[in-house]
């Protein structure tokens, strides 16, 4: 499950729909887009709305760990993506000039899309990840915490 009205929640849920998975998403805001975004998702044949916000992250990383153990007797796998800064939401307007100063803060030189935490959610939901379970991945380019160290 994944925020789903706009950005990077968008893109996942879009990206899963589109590889043929039935999707349900959550949105805190943004009425108007979520229902845009479930409207390509059912034009797919795919896709529910659902009026829920997730917990906190820390919240979500042991119910992905717990959730992992409890459904691997299904060979149901479990992880979680923990994206950093991305152009999406306030950042989604970036001047080239802007995006080169915030890429600086970045281990590989630039700022996250939202189709970069996409292809890691569909890689996790693939079969070609079947061996991992209870991870959180992050997906954020090596993004520098505000001390300056690699996060």
């Amino acid at each position: 499950m994944t925020g789903g009205s706009r950005g990077i929640g968008a893109e996942i849920v879009r990206q899963l729909a589109a590889d043929g998975a039935d999707v349900a998403f959550t949105f805190r805001a943004g009425h108007a887009e979520a229902e845009a975004v479930a409207g390509e998702v059912r034009a797919l044949g795919r896709c529910r709305a659902a009026p829920l916000y997730s917990g906190s992250k820390a919240l979500l990383e042991q119910v992905t760990r717990v959730a992992a153990r409890e459904l691997a007797p299904r060979r149901i796998t479990v992880n979680a993506v923990a994206p950093g800064t991305s152009t999406t939401g306030r950042l989604a307007g970036l001047t080239g000039e802007r995006r080169a100063q915030l890429g600086a803060s970045f281990a590989l030189g630039r700022v996250g899309e939202p189709a970069d935490t996409a292809a890691v959610v569909a890689f996790l939901v693939s079969a070609r990840a079947g061996f991992i379970t209870g991870q959180v991945v992050c997906n954020n380019g090596g993004q520098y915490d505000p001390a300056g160290r690699a996060g």
